[in-house]
């Protein structure tokens, strides 16, 4: 099974609480205001993805995704950038 491919999707204000993250694409995403509590991020692709407002409460991320990039894509809505492995 490969990724899922889910690159730039259009996600605004959709319930994905508790999603099974492991193995879907979501670069490029825009989360505008999702419900993302819970979700495992670890083994999903997020580079350039959007979180503008979402809410984050209990989820998990990579450790190549900086705090700073994914508070400043909660509060401003800019695209996550990752580190290089």
């Amino acid at each position: 099974a490969g990724l899922i491919d889910l690159q730039a999707a259009d996600l605004r204000g959709v319930n994905l609480r508790g999603l099974d993250a492991a193995g879907i694409d979501f670069r490029h995403a825009y989360f505008r205001s999702c419900d993302l509590r819970g979700i495992d991020f670890r083994q999903t692709l997020l580079e350039g993805a959007s979180m503008n407002r979402a809410n984050i409460s209990g989820c998990f991320f990579a450790d190549d995704l900086p705090a700073e990039e994914i508070v400043m894509s909660l509060t401003t809505g800019t695209r996550l950038r990752c580190r290089a492995k």
